[in-house]
């Protein structure tokens, strides 16, 4: 008389289907956050001449570059060193009107002009590259925005808010 084995003795001896994918997710996922890794330390200097086809933000530009003869290669570009308010999902009314200002600010300073890309390095969410963007004239573009009060100093890591308008600067009295 053959002996049957249950559908839990087989079970047991086979690896679990749910380890396997956790095991095999896991992998997957740690060879493209390396990927991804290696790559986010490439640098290119620049400078790399390209004509801006839209303002997405205050501090993002869709931009055609013009990387080598003849090629061409559009990207969404952020402006490097700088953070302008949210046009997505404002947190308060005065960060949308600011979101609003420094994409018209924006739109007047580049649209449809040259620029030239420097320092150009991956976002850290991917989709677009960070850069310095500069006007045919050498000017800084993100140093325009800060002038204006519609940007400021951003190095990656937690951004301030823009629902607290800044303190007033003391006034002097006569004595």
């Amino acid at each position: 008389m053959k002996k049957h084995r249950s559908r839990d003795a087989a079970a047991r001896r086979s690896p679990q289907p749910v380890a396997v994918c956790a095991w095999t997710c896991k992998q997957i996922l740690g060879a493209a956050f390396a990927i991804a890794s290696a790559g986010a330390e490439e640098v290119v200097a620049g400078p790399v001449p390209g004509v801006v086809e839209r303002v997405v933000d205050g501090d993002t530009i869709a931009v055609t570059a013009h990387i080598w003869l003849g090629q061409e290669v559009r990207t969404l570009v952020r402006l490097a060193g700088i953070d302008t308010p949210e046009s997505r999902g404002p947190k308060c009314r005065r960060e949308a009107r600011l979101a609003a200002e420094a994409a018209k600010a924006l739109e007047e300073v580049l649209a449809g002009r040259s620029v030239s890309l420097e320092e150009i390095r991956h976002d850290k969410f991917g989709g677009r590259v960070v850069a310095r963007v500069y006007a045919p004239d050498g000017t800084d573009i993100a140093e325009i925005l800060r002038a204006r009060g519609l940007a400021v100093a951003y190095d990656g890591r937690a951004k301030s808010s823009w629902c607290v308008a800044p303190a007033a600067p003391p006034v002097s009295r006569p004595d």
